[in-house]
């Protein structure tokens, strides 16, 4: 932690579906210590669990990578937008869906196409 100048740290281990130990250690907001309840900005580290949730469904057969994923849902923003019906699976994971990274990237807050899925690589949080 000081090598990487990590304030704090909690560390979970899950066995068999429960929790078999929690670990924190380090301060929050300068000197106030870190404790199980602490909630930590995680940020992106989210996706690689993520894909590996997506992998493991598509693996047992429950996903399809080139599925359209307007049978599970679809934002209100683009409902209305033909290229709604071209976004998969593998278009999100590989960053294809022609989203920018964030709505509020767009003058009105609203999601939209800036791209046909799939045609090129933007990152999209």
């Amino acid at each position: 932690m000081i090598n990487n100048n990590v304030p704090a740290i909690c560390i979970g281990i899950i066995e068999n579906g429960q929790i078999a130990s929690v670990q924190v250690e380090g301060v929050i907001q300068g000197n106030l210590e870190a404790r199980q309840n602490t909630i930590f900005d995680v940020a992106s580290l989210t996706k690689s669990i993520t894909t590996l949730l997506t992998m493991q469904l598509v693996q047992d057969n429950s996903r399809k990578l080139d599925e359209p994923l307007e049978k599970y849902w679809i934002d209100p923003d683009v409902k209305e937008d033909v290229f709604h019906k071209k976004i998969t699976t593998r278009h999100v994971l590989a960053h294809r869906t022609g989203f920018p990274n964030w709505r509020w990237m767009n003058d009105d807050n609203k999601l939209e196409f800036q791209f046909e899925p799939g045609t090129k690589f933007q990152y999209s949080g």
